[in-house]
């Protein structure tokens, strides 16, 4: 297995993921909701987390393997519901 080329992918994946809250971030705006922080914690911390696993690796280009394919999907979906959680984990709204 190719760590490298898993871990550019996933660092690519979790950068694009991280625009997924500014939709939320621009509605807590909008309605001038306290939430709006949480949100953008969420969002930069996953952004650099995303750099953090692609900039080590950027340069790194080889051929994908199917083995290679499903682990990028079991660990995207396992990363992508622990970053997705972090809005209500950083919400003051939310009590766990």
């Amino acid at each position: 297995m190719q760590h490298r080329i898993v871990l550019k992918i996933l660092g690519v994946l979790l950068t694009l993921f991280s625009t997924t809250q500014i939709p939320p971030i621009l509605v807590a705006l909008l309605y001038g909701e306290t939430s709006v922080y949480s949100f953008l914690i969420s969002g930069v911390f996953t952004f650099f987390a995303g750099m953090l696993c692609w900039l080590p690796v950027r340069h790194f280009h080889n051929e994908l393997r199917f083995r290679d394919g499903f682990m990028i999907v079991v660990l995207f979906w396992t990363v992508l519901t622990s970053f997705g959680s972090l809005p209500f984990l950083t919400s003051p709204e939310v009590q766990i």
